[in-house]
């Protein structure tokens, strides 16, 4: 039949060869079969009846090829019996067997995109299941997203399809900072000589956790008070004035903390929005040096390492990232205020999402200005308040996005209490927002139709939305005192994340922990 020909073979609803059918033996890469035994039609007196046989199962398989003909008048008469064919469900023996040759008719699968997909238009490669990943500050936008709609791909025989871009990005995945901040297989080795210290911290189990730094993995007051790093770091006090630090598996804005001499408190969760980008950092190595001016102190930390990639989206090769930051610090009395620029910059990400070559192709350049005050309040009162406002920018040489902008934030309000309830202790509360998108997206020019008769393919602005619906916002009440004379340390810890994840529809996380270090 030159490819040109199909033979119908009839089956019963049970899936099984019918009795009266023949099986298609010599013919089994030309044979189709359908339903044929007790299909429902009329009679030459047009009444409803049942009735079996080939000539029943033949207008089945002829039904199908004139509705793809109907659906796609490009294709032709060999593309249609291919299409049939290759598309069936497989029954029998596996692969082409003598009995029902190329399987059973599956309509619904030969009018789905078959093939290569592609971007009408240029043919760049697109993924109708699968076009990357979102990064954690997006949340629930890929869900959200409408005006990624309707945009036009080809499948393998040119049919053309409208499909939603947003419903093909997966989420990233859910974080569990609960279990990433519980890591009991610590140690830490310090040493101090003159204007010099050096504290390794080791890990017998990292549980295939990123090597990143404490203040993202979240250890007690205690630990982080002693400890002051994990994997390594070095501090040195050149003269009164300048200070110069350096580390490996540490985030330059911890770096600058620790330059700064802030110490943060206990918190399991909460952690401090301004340590991550909407990623986590792996092999980061990091510099900072600062130096105090008189009216102003400034910091300059560097940063470059790896961006993290969980679950089965892990390559071998991880895309790698660079971050530098300028801060400014005062002390106004009992307040000390400061004020920052970062610069991220992303090798093939977008906050650690990836998205597909259609989408995203040289991953992206963030700017951020921070700003946090700290206030001693007296009594053992302290209060500390950060805010960060980013702005992200994508170049558009990709097959659909023309340029990419968005806007984020994150933010967190702390409240402590020295000698809270015993000597020596401490209470701290905090309230924050992780980074989070706030507007902005993709701005796509995107084929939106599709001309069958000249194949032209017409253009429309679409903005496929970053910015979630959800909002995650974090509280934490964190308690810590020492007890063995200092050998011991108690810390609880109590949270609640509304809406993890940014996630809108995402059930309320609540939690908490209480631990004891011997030790440490």
């Amino acid at each position: 039949g030159n490819g040109l020909v199909i033979i119908a073979g009839a089956m019963d609803d049970a899936r099984n060869i019918a009795s009266f059918s023949d099986r298609a033996g010599s013919s089994a890469t030309s044979y189709l079969t359908a339903l044929g035994v007790r299909v429902r039609t009329i009679d030459n007196e047009g009444v409803g009846t049942l009735w079996s046989g080939t000539s029943f199962s033949a207008p089945i398989v002829t039904g199908a090829a004139a509705l793809l003909a109907s659906a796609f008048p490009n294709l032709t008469g060999k593309q249609i019996v291919q299409l049939l064919l290759t598309t069936a469900d497989d029954a029998g023996d596996a692969g082409t067997d003598a009995i029902f040759g190329r399987g059973i008719l599956n309509i619904t699968r030969a009018m789905s995109p078959q093939g290569q997909t592609t971007v009408a238009g240029n043919k760049e490669p697109v993924s109708t299941t699968d076009n990357g990943s979102s990064a954690t500050p997006m949340g629930d936008a890929r869900m959200a997203a409408g005006d990624g709609a309707g945009i036009i791909i080809l499948d393998g025989y040119s049919r053309p399809y409208a499909m939603n871009l947003a419903s093909a990005l997966a989420a990233a995945p859910q974080e569990h900072p609960l279990a990433q901040g519980l890591q009991g297989s610590l140690s830490t080795a310090g040493a101090v000589a003159g204007r010099t210290a050096v504290s390794i911290t080791v890990s017998r189990n990292l549980q295939g956790q990123p090597q990143v730094g404490l203040a993202q993995l979240g250890l007690t007051y205690e630990d982080s008070r002693k400890a002051k790093i994990l994997s390594g770091y070095a501090l040195s006090r050149l003269d009164s004035k300048t200070a110069f630090a350096m580390g490996f598996s540490e985030s330059g804005r911890t770096l600058q903390q620790r330059l700064q001499g802030r110490q943060g408190d206990a918190f399991l969760v909460a952690r401090d929005p301004m340590t991550r980008m909407g990623f986590y950092g792996d092999q980061a190595t990091s510099l900072g040096a600062r130096h105090d001016l008189g009216p102003v102190a400034v910091t300059v930390t560097g940063e470059r390492g790896l961006v993290w990639t969980p679950g089965p989206r892990r390559t071998q090769v991880l895309p790698g990232y660079s971050i530098a930051g300028l801060t400014l610090d005062r002390k106004i009395g009992p307040a000390t205020l400061t004020l920052g620029g970062t610069r991220l910059r992303e090798e093939s990400t977008v906050f650690g999402g990836q998205f597909s070559s259609a989408l995203a192709t040289g991953g992206a350049s963030s700017w951020f200005v921070d700003a946090t005050a700290a206030m001693d309040i007296g009594r053992g009162w302290g209060a500390f308040a950060s805010y960060r406002r980013g702005w992200t920018s994508l170049p558009g040489n990709s097959a659909l996005v023309d340029k990419g902008r968005f806007s984020s934030d994150a933010w967190a309000f702390d409240l402590s209490k020295r000698g809270a309830l015993l000597s020596g202790d401490r209470l701290a509360f905090r309230v924050m927002q992780p980074l989070r998108v706030v507007s902005g997206g993709l701005a796509l020019n995107a084929p939106i139709s599709y001309d069958y008769a000249t194949g032209a393919v017409g253009y429309g602005a679409r903005l496929l939305s970053l910015a979630p619906a959800g909002r995650e916002v974090d509280f934490e009440a964190a308690y810590g005192i020492g007890l063995l004379q200092g050998r011991g340390y108690l810390s609880a810890n109590a949270f609640l994340r509304q809406e993890p994840g940014h996630i809108e529809a995402m059930q309320d996380d609540v939690g908490g922990a209480i631990r004891f270090t011997l030790g440490f």
